[in-house]
């Protein structure tokens, strides 16, 4: 990660798949992509969804509303991506950073900064939880990417993570 030349790609929102397009293949795919440096896991994009907890979309790989065999945790719309999990550690084998984006165009912002930030630490990264999205896979980080205006202070929620 110390050189300039890096390259880091979205994946998870299979915004390519369209007519004769294909859909995005599973995460650990492009990971194999000796060209492909950071992979930004996109969306995690609400913020505070149903029971408290954030709303995950990956598209055709990891979506409940999509697919009715996707689970997801209890009293929560937080989807259970197993293969994910496997994915991201197989990425990090190869060397590849793998970040969450948190937002995108539609995401719902709103959101204490404080409890956000603990929530992220404890279901993606090195906290703990009852309820983890990628098993015991941990995450390298973060991307913010906030497309619109959100209630969060995104400095206090930076600082939290820490």
């Amino acid at each position: 990660m110390s050189c300039n030349s890096n390259v880091a790609v979205y994946w998870g929102q299979n915004s390519g798949a369209s007519g004769s397009l294909p859909y995005q293949k599973p995460l650990g795919a492009y990971c194999d992509d000796d060209n492909v440096d950071v992979i930004l896991l996109s969306f995690l994009y609400i913020l505070k969804g149903a029971g408290g907890y954030p709303v995950l979309n990956f598209a055709n790989i990891c979506d409940y509303t999509k697919n009715a065999s996707v689970p997801v945790f209890p009293g929560t719309e937080l989807m259970h991506c197993s293969d994910m999990g496997v994915d991201i550690k197989h990425c990090q084998s190869k060397g590849k950073i793998v970040l969450l984006s948190i937002g995108g165009a539609t995401a719902q912002l709103n959101s204490d900064a404080d409890t956000f930030s603990k929530q992220v630490w404890d279901l993606f990264m090195e906290g703990s939880s009852p309820y983890r999205p990628f098993d015991d896979a941990i995450i390298d980080g973060v991307d913010i990417d906030f497309e619109q205006s959100s209630q969060m202070d995104i400095i206090q929620f930076a600082n939290n993570m820490n």
